[in-house]
């Protein structure tokens, strides 16, 4: 794996380095491209910083900026955000499942508890059942959300489910417990 990456930045390096040929060296010793083209058919977005000056006055640009004219690439990147978000809410979703199914098993062990400790265990499920609808809010959220939210989005639903399966595993430790104990 290790070979192919060193593979790929040669090849990045290369095609910088084509990019450039018509470019002379400046005062700095560093090379400059006058033309502020890196490839013959991508254009820089344009953000020009004005404290990245040259020492003969002309402006860099930033190289991370570059983008197809077309916009293709920034396109792609959406679309690749947008298909990883959907993935992620589908094996959200898919796990959901499986926790409903262990709250309602918990719930139907639950009835075999002691009047007092049935109260208490369900207000336990009433918060597993709170749990389980902001995470499902969540979802709904995500998936009429853009590409630019969805980051932060994924990691407030992450941090939720982590905290609704953990409270999953609790209730069904502290169920089995009173189990145990009343037997």
């Amino acid at each position: 794996m290790k070979s192919h990456w060193n593979w790929a930045v040669a090849g990045f390096v290369g095609l910088g380095l084509m990019g450039c040929q018509d470019a002379e060296v400046g005062p700095d010793g560093g090379v400059a491209n006058y033309e502020n083209e890196a490839f013959e058919d991508d254009v820089y977005e344009g953000e020009v910083y004005d404290d990245e000056e040259m020492m003969d006055g002309r402006e860099t640009v930033t190289a991370n900026k570059i983008v197809d004219q077309g916009g293709v690439a920034d396109e792609r990147v959406e679309g690749d955000v947008m298909a990883s978000k959907q993935e992620f809410v589908a094996t959200i979703r898919e796990g959901l499942k499986d926790v409903n199914e262990e709250i309602d098993q918990i719930e139907a062990q639950s009835e075999e508890l002691s009047e007092e400790a049935k109260q208490d265990f369900d207000e336990r499920l009433a918060e597993l059942k709170d749990q389980r609808e902001q995470l499902n809010q969540q979802l709904n959220e995500a998936e009429q959300a853009g590409a630019d939210s969805w980051a932060e989005m994924q990691s407030e639903i992450s941090d939720t489910w982590t905290e609704l399966k953990a409270s999953v595993n609790e209730a069904n430790q502290e169920l089995t417990e009173q189990t145990d104990e009343a037997v």
